[in-house]
């Protein structure tokens, strides 16, 4: 059984190093000298001298060579202050952020180095979040509630548990805008009152969002592009239609909403006849579709 490596104070620049090491990977038997390798290269120095060179870092409390120093800082992208004890994350840039922010380390590494899409949704949701604008009060909100919520559901504590008044009843009146009683919902956990909180903000604002924004109109060339994509899918279901393997629910979205494309074309522009439409204009905003394509498209329109 392999001897456990011995774990050096992080309060001393050798346990700084050691951790730095680990963290970049170089914590296996032959970390220390691996560590050495990344630093210097595979110089003409044999593997034990390597080791104990990395080994005599770590367990230093005050005294690093200054060029050592250098290499470490310059090879690992940390900062002297970080190996000296000064600051607690590893870079300036790390420091600053974190200290502006209020966010782990942990944290920003994650955001920063993940290609996940997930994280990018995260990063989107906290900048609309505190961005300001009118709905500035209903996003501080969420971000109030949301934290209670997780807390109190992830502790699974009931309401007089948690640090809010206790509630008498044990059933939450819903009322509406008027402040009529709609109905009761029973309540045995603060989480269930906390989630309805955060429902109720999120409703408010999405409406008022969904109210106030400028809502895009289509233009007659973005309609017809629609219509023709549609279409082209609804004639090759139609030129396979004994061997093509096809979705029944989709050729039949897709054929009502080309007619319903139609019906904006004439509601919308007045395109009440097909030369009405500028197909020439169509074709150069649209290069992807062939001659035969519009066409297609004209023969099928019979507005």
């Amino acid at each position: 059984m392999a001897k456990k490596e011995k774990e050096f104070p992080l309060s001393a620049i050798g346990g700084r190093i050691q951790e730095l090491r680990k963290n970049l990977g170089f914590n296996s038997p032959s970390g220390r000298v691996d560590f050495y390798n990344f630093l210097y290269g595979n110089i003409g120095i044999d593997d034990d001298s390597k080791y104990k060179n990395v080994y005599n870092w770590e367990r230093s409390e005050d005294s690093i060579p200054i060029p050592v120093l250098k290499k470490i800082c310059e090879k690992c992208n940390c900062s002297s202050d970080y190996l000296l004890g000064i600051e607690k994350e590893v870079n300036h840039d790390l420091h600053f952020i974190c200290n502006y922010t209020g966010l782990s380390e942990d944290a920003v590494n994650a955001i920063a180095n993940s290609n996940s899409s997930y994280f990018s949704f995260i990063v989107s949701t906290i900048n609309f979040l505190l961005e300001k604008d009118n709905y500035i009060d209903d996003k501080l909100e969420l971000f109030r509630l949301i934290p209670q919520y997780v807390l109190s559901s992830q502790n699974i504590k009931s309401y007089d548990e948690c640090d809010v008044p206790k509630m008498e009843n044990r059933n939450i009146t819903l009322r509406d805008e008027y402040g009529t009683a709609a109905g009761l919902v029973p309540v045995k956990k603060m989480a269930n009152v906390l989630l309805l909180s955060i429902n109720e903000t999120l409703s408010k604002l999405r409406n008022n969002i969904s109210i106030n924004q400028i809502r895009h109109k289509p233009t007659v060339y973005d309609i017809l592009d629609n219509m023709l994509s549609d279409l082209i899918y609804i004639e090759e279901v139609r030129e396979n239609i004994d061997g093509f393997n096809f979705d029944i629910d989709n050729l039949s979205r897709k054929c009502r909403r080309f007619e319903e494309n139609k019906k904006r074309l004439v509601y919308l522009y007045d395109c009440d006849n097909i030369d009405d439409i500028d197909f020439c204009k169509f074709q150069s905003l649209y290069p992807c579709y062939k001659d035969s394509d519009i066409q297609l498209l004209k023969n099928n329109l019979n507005l």
